[in-house]
């Protein structure tokens, strides 16, 4: 049986005080590594800063339990170092990466709905009947049809366990670039999903249309009631935002609907998961509207969005890398850099052995009489 994290031989590196045993990554994924923690940081001090700057409390030690984690994490991140393991050392900086980074990213959807822009419901609402679709039909169509409700149901749940397991899945199957890459599109989805949401609040399907909870028999819309969290950071001058009452109040666009997409893509070279996944991740998408009572336009935004965090996570890193290897270039090929060349020495017989053999002697030296030595 092959082991979770096989013994990988650390490539020595120049370094300024001698040679780098530590685990080395390839040029791409080390890019994409970068862009990731460099971001994390970021976002983390704008997630410190950002509900002071706006006037909005936060209880501060309803965010410290997922910290707990972080001892063992780094004890395996350590020995991976020591062992030169790049994988083991992946698995230590993703194993918690993606739970930390929805603190920041529930900052930042709060301090968004706290500018108290109009509910965008009846624009939302009639967005989808420019296609020719309305929620609470197909909502009442999937009621009918209780074993369909109940897929729906769990993959809606699933959310949380593919955004968590599957970097580290990712990780063991040895798509390090990939891993790096999703967790860099979750933190992404956050962040432009926050910049959107500001402009299109809305309330969700169930609270707009004034439908209680349990009013279809088979279908649960707990978490489609929404609207108590919502209303109280865009009025509350006193409101707090406590992690553990924490609720997903963006409709537009659709968490699940970006996740989805982006947990497809991130699967997709799995083969041995690739089309279960898939099954997952399309049941997901879909559950967004009965189960989070979203607006069909609420998906495509999603799946817009998480298309866009996809070509931003794999193509920014890889032009930053390369960045500096087109200046370096660059300057080394300027006339400033370039050295002249010294001509080449060349002697006496060189040039009587390049001269071309059938060249014909001087006639003035073929006139000349034989010279005569003779003794004095």
């Amino acid at each position: 049986m092959k082991p979770w994290f096989p013994t990988e031989i650390a490539t020595p590196v120049e370094a300024p005080g001698g040679l780098d045993f530590r685990p080395q990554l390839d040029p791409r994924t080390e890019a994409v590594r970068k862009c990731l923690f460099v971001a994390s940081v970021l976002s983390a001090l704008a997630a410190i800063l950002l509900p002071p700057a706006i006037g909005m409390r936060a209880n501060v030690m309803s965010f410290l339990p997922p910290f707990a984690l972080l001892p063992s994490v780094a004890i395996l991140w350590v020995w991976a170092n020591w062992r030169g393991l790049p994988r083991a050392r992946a698995a230590a900086e993703l194993a918690v990466t993606p739970l930390l980074l929805s603190l920041p990213v529930l900052v930042f959807s709060y301090s968004a709905m706290r500018a108290g822009f109009p509910l965008q419901d009846a624009r939302l609402e009639a967005w989808d009947s420019a296609f020719g679709f309305h929620a609470l039909d197909f909502i009442a169509w999937v009621n009918r049809h209780p074993t369909f409700a109940h897929v729906l149901s769990h993959s809606y749940s699933s959310f949380f366990p593919q955004m968590i397991a599957l970097p580290t899945v990712l990780v063991i199957a040895g798509r390090l670039e990939r891993a790096y890459a999703m967790t860099f599109g979750v933190l992404l989805l956050g962040i432009i999903g926050s910049c959107i949401c500001m402009f299109f609040p809305a309330v969700g399907v169930y609270v707009h249309h004034g439908i209680r909870d349990g009013a279809f028999a088979h279908v649960p819309q707990s978490l489609g009631f929404f609207n108590v969290q919502l209303d109280a950071v865009r009025t509350d001058p006193s409101f707090v935002l406590d992690v553990e009452h924490a609720q997903g109040i963006v409709s537009f666009p659709s968490g699940h609907a970006a996740m989805a997409v982006l947990c497809a893509w991130a699967a997709w070279s799995l083969r041995w998961v690739r089309w279960p996944l898939l099954a997952l991740d399309a049941a997901m998408f879909v559950s967004a509207i009965p189960q989070g009572a979203h607006y069909l336009v609420d998906l495509i935004a999603g799946a817009a969005m998480a298309i866009a965090a996809i070509l931003i996570a794999t193509r920014l890193p890889v032009m930053i890398e390369a960045r500096p290897r087109r200046s370096a270039g660059r300057m080394l090929n300027s006339p400033r850099f370039s050295r002249p060349r010294p001509p080449a020495p060349c002697s006496s017989r060189q040039d009587a052995a390049s001269a071309p053999a059938s060249s014909p002697r001087p006639a003035a030296d073929s006139a000349l009489p034989p010279r005569t030595y003779s003794r004095g």
